[in-house]
């Protein structure tokens, strides 16, 4: 049986090897650094705590963090500088939680070889 594919087809996909986010781990703790920095900095957070007091026990309202929703705040209010070049924008979120600019590669599933009749390639900039 033979299928049948599009001529055309674009697909959208980020790089997640290993080298790819072994050096985004020093940014996740920035970005977390950050944000306790800053909801500790919040006045109206002088008395609370960031312990979770959670456990794998725990179950039902017990299971929720009483202060992640103020946390969460403060994560999205964070901006990290990702290179000292402006033409990396810093490390920013929306209202919603998602990345402001986030690098996406666009790739073109186009003929190949007779071993493999379809490949995926990725589209340069030009």
């Amino acid at each position: 049986m033979t299928i049948l594919f599009p001529f055309f087809c674009v697909g959208v996909h980020f790089n997640t090897s290993y080298e790819a986010l072994t050096p985004l781990i020093s940014t996740t703790l920035k970005v977390f650094l950050h944000g306790v920095e800053g909801f500790v900095g919040e006045r109206r957070n002088e008395d609370v705590s960031l312990s979770t007091a959670l456990s794998c026990a725990g179950s039902g309202a017990r299971a929720k963090w009483a202060n992640g929703e103020a946390f969460y705040r403060s994560l999205k209010n964070v901006s990290v500088d990702l290179d000292s070049s402006p033409k990396i924008p810093p490390l920013q979120f929306n209202p919603d939680g998602t990345l402001k600019s986030v690098e996406l590669q666009i790739m073109n599933l186009r003929p190949g070889p007779a071993e493999r009749p379809l490949v995926w390639e990725q589209v340069r900039k030009t």
